[in-house]
């Protein structure tokens, strides 16, 4: 009721896909405009509304590249969306899914800012959650195995140990005391050297970093040149043919925004070997998403 109450640009929903046509209709029928169609983003559908905060009603929540991985968390989060529990916040009933859950969710919050711009706010999210409720018992019994499944085991037992380490965190939990000293302290120096602090990547070095990022795989090149493309292209989004053309859009698009930007050649080198250091960053955490 008071959108100047919350500080964050947008309010994310997930459906599970069963319901997610009856929501989208009705999200319409309230007055809710569709101003990111899932056409350009298959993964939700932006809305507006005057005087509200943007919506996300979105199908799935995984940005996991493993398919295997990504359909795990997806699952578990459908399955508890019956089981979730209410709390109050700021006077309102909320609901919020159980613990086990809610944890997998933060943990890949984490995850999915590794590549875009991980800050605090996502570190203290998930360390309040570990003091609230990752307790020995909780990890032994269900959490560690998920963490597993969804290829973040290491990013919690790390992220837990800095929290512990750096920021103050206090805990009689033990399940994180074997973390990787070193890992923990390089993936702190990441957030305060290229963290989002409430400032955004400047848009050409966030642009260079991404597609260098996705130099990493063949697949994960074409995945991006072909999801890119489809964004920016509309007749690639509606004729599933034009999907080569799509990439080649892509290149294009990349290469206009290189020029635009007027880089020099040692800034460029300077985000190559950025982007090089954080790829072996992730690889050292054991995360699958970039």
């Amino acid at each position: 009721p008071q959108p100047n109450s919350r500080s964050m640009g947008d309010i994310d929903l997930i459906v599970p896909p069963d319901y997610f046509d009856r929501a989208f209709s009705l999200m319409e029928r309230l007055g809710w405009d569709n101003d990111i169609e899932l056409e350009i983003n298959p993964r939700h559908a932006g809305f507006e509304k005057a005087g509200c905060p943007e919506i996300e009603l979105h199908r799935y929540f995984s940005t996991c590249a493993n398919k295997q991985q990504a359909h795990f968390l997806d699952q578990a989060i459908y399955d508890a969306i019956p089981r979730a529990e209410w709390t109050d916040v700021a006077g309102f009933s909320v609901p919020v899914l159980p613990p086990l859950e809610n944890g997998l969710v933060l943990l890949a919050h984490v995850n999915q800012h590794l590549g875009s711009g991980l800050g605090l706010r996502q570190i203290l999210d998930w360390q309040m959650f570990v003091g609230a409720h990752l307790t020995d018992e909780l990890w032994e019994c269900g959490f560690q195995h998920a963490a597993q499944q969804i290829g973040m085991e290491k990013l919690a037992v790390t992220t837990t140990w800095l929290c512990r380490t750096y920021l103050g965190f206090q805990t009689s939990a033990t399940w994180f005391d074997e973390a990787d000293a070193q890992l923990a302290s390089d993936l702190l120096l990441y957030i305060m050297q290229r963290g989002n602090m409430g400032r955004k990547m400047e848009r050409g070095a966030r642009t260079t970093r991404t597609v260098l990022h996705n130099f990493r795989s063949p697949a994960a090149l074409v995945r991006y040149l072909y999801e890119g493309g489809r964004a920016h292209w509309a007749p690639a989004r509606k004729h599933a043919w034009l999907a080569p053309a799509a990439c080649l859009y892509q290149v294009g698009h990349v290469i206009r925004k290189g020029l635009s930007r007027n880089a020099s050649m040692s800034e460029l080198v300077a985000d190559a070997r950025s982007a090089q250091e954080d790829i072996d960053l992730l690889k050292r955490l054991e995360v699958t998403r970039m």
